[in-house]
């Protein structure tokens, strides 16, 4: 399966996903699909491996199979949930049923890709999913700024009443 690159695109500007699936047949329709843009696709087979993947760089959409070897996409959502800023998950599963849509949203998945895949679901599913994620961030970014800018002004009043100049006004 595919490693980390040398460089990583910037994932607010190049829609990035990972892939975790077992089955190859899964990996060669997502290189055919993702050939077809200027997007990013990460590769793994088992959890383990989008783990360390996950680790070390910064992918806004995971699409697992809805059953790993070892685990479950439930078991992913959770461990993806310790990261600071986690990926929007998307389940791929050929039980897309409404009771399987509504756990994924529920535990806070954002999507389920039915079996047999579709290319144009996969590119509506993966760009509203990083939309999403990328939107998250923008939200993440700005209410940082604001805290930051907080912390600067309480620092700045401090040091001003601590020289005996009180707060400006």
């Amino acid at each position: 399966m595919a490693g980390a690159p040398a460089q990583q695109p910037d994932p607010n500007r190049v829609a990035t996903a990972l892939l975790i699936s077992p089955f190859e047949q899964d990996h060669v329709f997502f290189l055919n699909v993702f050939s077809r843009t200027n997007w990013r696709l990460y590769r793994a087979g088992n959890r383990e491996d989008a783990l360390a993947l996950l680790g070390a760089l910064v992918v806004p959409v995971v699409v697992v199979e809805e059953q790993l070897d070892q685990a479950d996409w439930k078991d992913l959502l959770r461990a993806m949930n310790e990261l600071g800023h986690p990926p929007k998950l998307v389940v791929a599963s050929a039980r897309s049923d409404g009771d399987l849509w509504a756990e994924v949203l529920n535990l806070g998945g954002y999507d389920v890709l039915a079996r047999p895949l579709d290319q144009r679901e996969v590119l509506y599913s993966i760009s509203a999913a990083w939309l999403a994620w990328k939107n998250d961030a923008e939200k993440l970014a700005a209410q940082e700024t604001r805290r930051v800018a907080g912390e600067v002004r309480h620092e700045e009043l401090r040091w001003r009443a601590a020289a005996g100049g009180g707060a400006a006004a």
